[in-house]
């Protein structure tokens, strides 16, 4: 792909265009208002009268970045962080090449062109560039990726960037990297006093995207926390079983507890270590600030990951070098960069940016409309927390004391004290009413009196409270329909309807498979951990070849079967076919019922085999499920099943 992206920049710098499908527009539209300058433009370092000056205007900045830059630097396996102010001057880094000090150099776009730095301030989402997408010569043989930092008043603050040179790669999760580095920086920012990194939220999820295992400890030896992987080699399951467990209780015998405080004088020493019976290589120790005044250091002992990457097989087509990642944590992140989710992206954006907006999302079941309204939230930097509420899941009677709450004796069996309802749980925040066209029409009228009045009145009182909060409304059905049918108020669907954002389906997006296969096969192994397997190329085929009536919940599904069934170390045609060749199945001409007392043996072998196929199909395509109650094996499933 680096060769693509050479060849487009040579017939930008040559003939003025650029093949369509390699560079992203954004990156397109960077290099147009570019070209002008010169392509080894020096950008020349600030005098040292001048740079104390922003480092003394970038002071509450630096305080409340430096912890988080150092533990990005552990987390990115000693690759160079930087710092760098509004006005995109590098103001710190961390770097064990010191012949690559750019304190003080400027990264404007108006001065060097293209970079990451810059983008991601004038865009204001997380942004990488890699080698030639980087307009000056003198930045082509690096790779960044830098998320923007604001201020609770959401003026940019300065920029977090992760950066490789000489040629080196990022690695795939680059970007969410220093997006959640930008948000506990945004904590440690918004906080009065001086937060301590470990209380920020969020640690543990950062160093989860490391490619290695981290185990972080205090001064005396305390674990404080720990990620996936490495719990995973030492056979912890659950986070909290080894937090605040010391380091000295895994060590096999005194003399791995002396290799560590080797190690410690000497952080580039490598050595292997036996801990709880295993042997597992200690890369390197690293010392980081606490975020504390008080001066004191924690440090991180980084482990050796070997297990296979994934493989995206072949990929049919192109795709964009250049991902935006919308600002949120890892649960919340839009995976895709097809032109129908980058639309999605680009409008997540724009409505992050307004303080309380009023936003429907249609969409057809398990196309990530929650995963959307998460994103939006996590964008718009609201304080508060996004509470979710499914419409369809309750009762009428139910549904009113959950969102406006209840006062003590309101009705029999009332929470003493009473208790508040959605509306004021998301007070500062962002209210999700998943299902919104299943709300019975007199709570409709509530709703819209709170949409118009922006106050509460809990059951049982007469006092209203005011609340300051965002409304987020998805459903898979088409509301201007329900309308029309006299089931949902019209006034009502355009208060809500402010920006409708429609998520597109699996079926229209389906270049975006490869990446959601990743990612997800990741997080299935991580839950159930068991090691990730790569997608044989002819599997991932099978995979463009099927059209999702379930889209990515569907894909989701079938990726946890392939998982656990696959008894190779790759995920092969076959395995895929044992679920996808079911649920691609016709509809079955036979009317079968799923009653155990149904006598299979009674059945033409024919009608056996359709009978078979609809009770799989009825079960989900859970093969060990429909033999339970077909009260067969599942060979005899899949003989049928072939027939």
């Amino acid at each position: 792909m680096s060769m693509e992206i050479g060849k487009a920049r040579y017939t930008f710098d040559r003939f003025g265009y650029v093949p369509p499908g390699i560079i992203s527009p954004m990156i397109l539209q960077s290099w147009e208002r570019s070209k002008h300058l010169p392509r080894e433009a020096r950008n020349p370092k600030l005098p040292p009268e001048e740079l104390d000056k922003k480092l003394f205007e970038n002071r509450d900045f630096l305080d409340a970045a430096l912890p988080v830059e150092q533990l990005l630097y552990i987390c990115s396996n000693r690759t160079m962080v930087g710092l760098s102010c509004s006005e995109t001057y590098m103001i710190h880094e961390v770097c064990r090449e010191k012949y690559l000090n750019q304190i003080g150099r400027g990264g404007q776009e108006s001065v060097i062109g293209t970079t990451a730095t810059n983008l991601c301030l004038r865009e204001g989402i997380p942004v990488q560039t890699v080698r030639q997408e980087n307009y000056n010569l003198r930045y082509q043989h690096c790779c960044f990726a830098s998320a923007p930092v604001y201020r609770a008043d959401r003026r940019a603050a300065g920029v977090i960037s992760y950066v490789t040179t000489f040629g080196a790669d990022l690695p795939a999760n680059a970007l969410l990297m220093v997006s959640h580095a930008a948000k506990l920086i945004e904590k440690r920012l918004a906080s009065p006093e001086s937060l301590p990194i470990m209380e920020c939220g969020g640690v543990e999820a950062l160093l989860d995207l490391s490619e290695h295992g981290i185990m972080l400890c205090d001064g005396d030896g305390r674990i404080l926390t720990t990620n996936a992987t490495i719990r995973k080699a030492l056979g912890f399951t659950r986070s909290r079983d080894i937090i605040d467990r010391h380091i000295g209780e895994l060590f096999d015998n005194d003399e791995e507890a002396e290799k560590v405080k080797a190690m410690l004088r000497d952080s580039n020493r490598s050595e292997e270590l036996h801990l709880l019976g295993k042997r597992i290589n200690c890369l390197y120790l690293e010392k980081f600030s606490s975020g504390q005044a008080d001066g004191e250091l924690f440090g991180a002992l980084v482990f050796e990951n070997a297990s296979q990457s994934l493989s995206s097989g072949h990929v049919p087509g192109k795709r964009f070098i250049t991902e935006a990642w919308i600002p949120s944590d890892s649960t919340a992140s839009i995976v895709g960069e097809s032109p129908e989710w980058q639309r999605v992206k680009s409008m997540i954006r724009k409505v992050a940016s307004v303080r309380s907006f009023r936003v429907l999302i249609e969409g057809e079941s398990g196309t990530g409309k929650e995963q959307i309204a998460k994103a939006i939230h996590a964008a718009s930097g609201r304080k508060g927390k996004m509470i979710t509420l499914n419409c369809g899941a309750l009762p009428k009677e139910l549904l009113q004391s959950e969102l406006f709450g209840y006062v003590d004796g309101a009705f029999t069996g009332a929470k003493k004290g009473g208790n508040p309802g959605k509306f004021e749980m998301a007070n500062g925040g962002t209210l999700f009413l998943d299902e919104i066209g299943e709300m019975p029409l007199d709570m409709q009228v509530s709703l819209l009196r709170v949409l118009e009045e922006k106050e509460v009145v809990r059951l049982g009182s007469s006092k209203p409270t005011s609340v300051d909060l965002s409304i987020i409304a998805a459903t898979n059905k088409s509301l201007m329909a329900e309308v029309e049918a006299g089931n949902f108020r019209m006034d009502l669907y355009y208060r809500l309807s402010a920006v409708v954002i429609s998520a597109p389906p699996l079926r229209e997006r389906k270049s975006d498979i490869p990446l959601l296969v990743s990612h997800l096969i990741n997080r299935l192994a991580d839950g159930m951990s068991i090691a990730a397997k790569p997608i044989a190329p002819d599997a991932m085929e099978k995979l463009y070849a099927y059209d999702w009536p379930g889209n990515v919940r569907e894909l989701l599904n079938v990726l946890e079967h392939a998982l656990v069934m696959e008894e190779g170390d790759m995920i092969t045609s076959e395995t895929l076919s044992e679920v996808l060749d079911i649920r691609a199945l016709p509809a079955r001409q036979v009317t079968v019922t799923t009653e155990k007392s149904t006598n299979l043996r009674a059945l033409a072998e024919k009608q056996k085999a359709q009978y078979i196929a609809q009770v799989v199909e009825n079960c989900g395509g859970n093969i060990s499920k429909a033999a339970k109650q077909l009260n067969v094996s599942r060979n005899t499933i899949y003989r049928y099943l072939g027939k």
